[in-house]
């Protein structure tokens, strides 16, 4: 079978394994990788490129790099000057406009980060440790033009450990996402693989906003269970934070200052303290909340490096 020439499009760490496999697989020619533009970050403001650019320029130094300001701008353009049979997204950033969905003859397929219909939308492994799952996994999914709704022609599962935060459940399913697609792809060019049609009616979503940082801050009256979930899953961004109020601390320069909660752990022993209040337990830092209590084993008070609960116990006092 002669090689299919592929455009791989994305922008995040995610799809760097995808990435590396097409790049080594037969049945594809790798011709161009999409990203989006160099953007600059921090106080100073240094121009940095995306993950995928960097990663490409480094190890696939031969392959052609695009970076449109909008991709929908550029589509003719991209489709005349590559003219790809597939187009593999992933984790990009921009929706694809339909100019280019249909024209490619292997289609335009997504790599998305939960086993559709579920999770459909912005922030699916998130939003899967929050709910408290217990198994996720990703889809390897044709593009249309409703939001992650596309006929699916692959999947895999993965099991969310106890203490999985997002970083780790990322890393995790953007290594399977490249296994995936390295058994589908070849199937799919063979013409091997009929599509499943999602269940619409089985769909959830989930959105930027869902993550924006007013909508993270931790309610104590929630159980210990749903905080622990909510805090692993904003990791490594935006970081669960609280207002601190008396109830933390009888200090009051530290009333109305912000501190986040990186990790924590639930606590099996039974305290008398009320909801919210923090308390010293052997050394550590604890809380309690509707159903439970909380150690907050890494935390960072507004103003302060990160530092332990412990640390914390000694600078409030």
């Amino acid at each position: 079978m002669q090689a299919k020439r592929v455009i791989f499009i994305g922008t995040s760490e995610f799809g760097i394994p995808s990435i590396e496999r097409l790049s080594q697989m037969e049945e594809v020619e790798l011709v161009c990788v999409v990203t989006q533009p160099d953007r600059p970050v921090g106080r100073k403001q240094v121009l940095q490129a995306p993950p995928v650019k960097e990663w490409v320029q480094n190890y696939l130094p031969n392959i052609p790099i695009e970076q449109p300001e909008k991709i929908t701008l550029a589509a003719k353009e991209l489709l005349e000057r590559y003219k790809p049979d597939c187009i593999i997204v992933a984790s990009y950033g921009q929706f694809i406009p339909t100019s280019i969905l249909e024209v490619p003859e292997f289609k335009c397929l997504n790599i998305h980060a939960s086993l559709l219909p579920d999770l459909r939308g912005a922030v699916p492994m998130p939003m899967a440790i929050w709910k408290g799952y217990k198994q996720t996994g990703t889809t390897i999914q044709i593009m249309e033009e409703g939001m992650d709704q596309g006929s699916i022609i692959g999947s895999k599962v993965v099991t969310i450990d106890e203490r999985e935060t997002t970083a780790t459940l990322t890393e995790k399913l953007s290594e399977i996402s490249g296994v995936l697609l390295e058994e589908v792809l070849p199937l799919w060019f063979q013409g091997k693989i009929v599509p499943k049609k999602q269940d619409d009616s089985e769909a959830t979503y989930c959105y930027q906003k869902d993550i924006a940082k007013p909508h993270v801050q931790i309610n104590w009256d929630l159980s210990a269970k749903e905080i622990d979930c909510m805090i692993r899953a904003l990791v490594p961004w935006p970081i669960a934070w609280i207002e601190i109020t008396e109830n933390q601390t009888n200090n009051k320069k530290f009333w109305g200052k912000r501190l986040k909660v990186f990790e924590a752990s639930l606590r099996e022993d039974e305290s008398n303290h009320t909801v919210g209040e923090f308390y010293n337990s052997g050394d550590s830092l604890c809380v309690q909340t509707g159903n439970g209590a909380l150690e907050l084993v890494s935390i960072q008070l507004e103003g302060k490096k990160r530092m332990s609960g412990k640390d914390y116990l000694f600078l409030i006092t």
